[in-house]
């Protein structure tokens, strides 16, 4: 059974897996240095101070999701740990997501409702309920829960102030969606807000604790199940 990896990457993980990621060139020089490319320019380099913030600081993020149908989804980010990502639906079901550089897991009934959303038919039995399946060679990696896509525009009129501080607004379009990001416009260039909007649907999160502890512990390994054994016992 094949599971379309980037219909499973956009259910995990909400409205920053939607944006396409590609390479940004650099501007030129001299009279090749016109002011559009400078802009791009500037919003390269400041798109790289940010993803690099960003992973090398703990911290908590919560808010609204476009993921599984909507509801809410509360993140909590250490580099030295990994990430946890824990979301609830609008009829109030749970579930949970772990990564770290090395392993990913997904809950079983989050990952079967992911599946769900992207036409795969799947039943979880009872057994599998509190288990967490290996999800790492869908390629899914902590990062896509914060990092900014390098295609992205500052868009001078969008900044806005988050919790006392003035902001830059970093957009990132793609096919139906929308992602803005608020960015700290002193200080470190942390992400202070995000607004999402993807085929028709809208949500919101804030971010804080930047720096601070944060509780991310790795499911235990009695807990886990590799994806081909899932699939195997949940395909119908």
């Amino acid at each position: 059974m094949r599971i379309p990896a980037r219909n499973l990457r956009t259910a995990l993980c909400g409205a920053t897996l939607a944006a396409v990621v590609t390479a940004c060139g650099g501007g030129g020089s001299g009279a090749d240095d016109t002011p559009s490319k400078k802009a791009g320019t500037d919003a390269a380099a400041l798109i790289d101070k940010v993803n690099r913030t960003m992973s090398g600081t703990s911290f908590h993020s919560s808010g609204t999701t476009t993921a599984l149908g909507g509801g809410t989804q509360e993140i909590w980010f250490d580099p030295e740990k990994g990430l946890r990502a824990e979301g609830t639906s609008e009829d109030g079901k749970r579930g949970e997501m772990f990564c770290t550089d090395d392993e990913s897991y997904m809950s079983a009934p989050t990952l079967a409702a992911a599946l769900e959303q992207s036409g795969q038919k799947v039943s979880v039995p009872s057994g599998l309920a509190k288990t967490y399946v290996e999800t790492e060679q869908m390629g899914l990696d902590c990062e896509a829960f914060y990092k900014i896509a390098e295609t992205g525009t500052v868009d001078p009129d969008a900044g806005r102030r988050v919790g006392g501080r003035d902001t830059t607004a970093i957009v990132v379009k793609g096919a139906g969606s929308e992602d803005v990001y608020h960015v700290a416009a002193d200080g470190e260039p942390y992400i202070l807000r995000l607004e999402s909007t993807r085929d028709g649907r809208t949500s919101s999160a804030t971010y804080d604790s930047f720096g601070k502890e944060v509780s991310v512990t790795m499911p235990p390994k009695q807990r886990t199940i590799p994806m081909d054994e899932f699939l195997r016992l949940t395909s119908r």
